[in-house]
């Protein structure tokens, strides 16, 4: 059945809060976007502007007022006015979706590589300065992965492991097959993501090409 006026200037007005809502999450996500994101920070900000939500919520908070006046022409007018803006920013929004994914997916799999390969140098270096070098090195990579710990306690507990494990080489190369395991699990995660992703739509080339290079990476390991 048809809503009241009062019912409908209620809807209008919640709906406007949530559009709110959806504004401030875009200028957080803007706002926590790391440096390697810096397309996607981009993406973000033309997306905003080109569909602002601010003027979605006028035009929704204009209808509210129009029906509470009675001129539902106008409510009419500023409630497709909204949906036009909201409609043509979640389009853009899914396009910074995809961009997240391929970001997130990059940094993954580089962080599996290093720290497969800082424990390939530790275990070969020959000489305490050697060893020295690569275990500076181990504690450098672990500093750089605080943008994954932000919402991987699993991945936190390994590196806090492995920060705990001393200088011994064996320990150090333990630690960090330990964080190599978290990390290729998130990979996998992320490709039956992807995998998800293609069903409801395309995935593009890049996505496709991260992922071959990560098996082939894989299958470099265990030769």
């Amino acid at each position: 059945t048809p809503l009241d006026g009062s019912a409908s200037e209620r809807v209008q007005r919640g709906l406007a809060a949530r559009a709110e809502e959806l504004d401030d999450l875009i200028k957080r996500l803007m706002a926590e976007s790391i440096s390697e994101e810096s397309d996607v920070r981009s993406e973000l900000a033309r997306q905003a502007s080109e569909n602002p939500p601010a003027q979605a919520v006028a035009s929704m908070n204009a209808a509210a007022e129009a029906i509470r006046e009675a001129r539902f022409r106008s409510s009419s007018e500023s409630g497709l006015r909204a949906a036009a803006i909201l409609q043509s920013l979640a389009s853009g929004l899914e396009n910074v979706q995809q961009s997240l994914g391929r970001a997130l997916m990059q940094q993954l799999i580089d962080a599996e590589r290093q720290a497969s390969s800082i424990a390939k140098d530790i275990q070969r270096a020959g000489s305490r300065s050697g060893r020295a070098g690569a275990s500076a090195e181990a504690q450098r990579f672990i500093n750089g992965l605080q943008s994954l710990l932000q919402n991987d306690p699993e991945l936190k507990l390994a590196v806090e492991k492995s920060s705990e494990l001393g200088t011994s080489p064996q320990l150090q190369i333990e630690g960090l097959r330990d964080i190599g395991e978290v990390l290729q699990r998130r990979i996998q995660e992320e490709i039956l993501n992807g995998v998800t992703r293609q069903a409801v739509g395309p995935v593009p080339p890049e996505y496709t090409d991260m992922v071959e290079d990560y098996y082939r990476a894989l299958s470099e390991d265990v030769e």
